[in-house]
C-alpha cells in the first residue's frame, strides 16, 4: 500500500483586542449597540455582520465580526455565523446564547427583508446546536455619526 498524505490541521483561537466599557450582561439593545459601535467605530463605510457570544447567565464572551461587504451588503450564511460558536464551545467556553449584529453605512438602521430572512435562517439553524439568537441588532454608522439603532426583538421580528 502506498503511502498517503493527509492534511493536519489546527485550530486557533486569537484574541485580537479587548474592548473596555461596561458590558457586563447584554440585557438592553441600547448597551449592546454601544458596544457594537465601539467594536466597529463610526465612520465604517462598508457592512459589517457579526454576532456577540453569551454564556448561559448572558454574560459577553467575546464579539466578532464574521463578514465584511460592501457599502450596501454583506453576504453572510448561517454557516459563517455558527462556526465561530461551534468552535467556541468545542475549545473554551459554552456558548449558549448569541446576539447577532450589523451595520448599515447609511445611518438608516430600518431591516430590508434580506435582513429578515437571513436571520429567521440562523435562528433555526442555531436552534439544532441549543443556541438561542436572542436579537438581531442594526446599527447606523452613517457620516452623521448618529448612533442610532434597531432591535429585531424589540420589533417582534425575531
Amino acid at each position: 500500500m502506498a503511502n498517503r498524505y493527509i492534511p493536519v490541521y489546527r485550530v486557533a483561537l486569537v484574541r485580537e483586542s479587548t474592548l473596555i466599557g461596561a458590558y457586563g450582561k447584554c440585557f438592553l439593545p441600547a448597551t449592546t449597540a454601544a458596544m457594537i459601535h465601539d467594536f466597529i467605530g463610526d465612520s465604517d463605510d462598508r457592512e459589517h455582520f457579526g454576532e456577540v457570544l453569551l454564556d448561559a447567565k448572558h454574560n459577553v464572551i467575546g464579539i466578532l465580526s464574521v463578514a465584511t461587504g460592501t457599502l450596501s451588503a454583506c453576504i453572510v450564511s448561517p454557516a459563517n455565523v455558527l462556526k465561530p460558536v461551534i468552535i467556541q464551545n468545542a475549545v473554551i467556553h459554552n456558548v449558549s446564547a448569541i446576539i447577532l449584529w450589523h451595520n448599515h453605512p447609511s445611518g438608516d438602521c430600518e431591516p430590508s427583508q434580506e435582513d429578515i430572512k437571513i436571520t429567521q435562517r440562523i435562528c433555526e439553524a442555531a436552534q439544532l446546536f441549543d443556541v438561542k439568537v436572542l436579537d438581531h441588532i442594526i446599527v447606523g454608522t452613517g457620516l452623521d455619526r448618529k448612533r442610532n439603532h434597531i432591535s429585531f426583538h424589540e420589533r417582534d421580528l425575531l
